[in-house]
């Protein structure tokens, strides 16, 4: 990993492929797959914020 402080969500049309070869592979941490729906890119964005820095709390 180059920069690992940088988070990577892949969009892929060819999700059988992730699923036969284990799931996720190093480095990234979320995929999408197409067609893509924009509700779910804002909820990869926000567990991968969550993850990164702890989920924000109410006040």
């Amino acid at each position: 990993e180059v920069r690992p402080d940088i988070a990577v969500i892949l969009c892929t049309g060819f999700g059988h492929f992730m699923e036969e070869r284990g799931g996720i592979p190093s480095g990234l941490d979320e995929i999408l797959l197409k067609p893509l729906v924009m509700s779910d890119l804002a909820v990869s964005v926000r567990k991968v914020l969550d993850r990164r820095s702890g989920p924000l709390k109410n006040p």
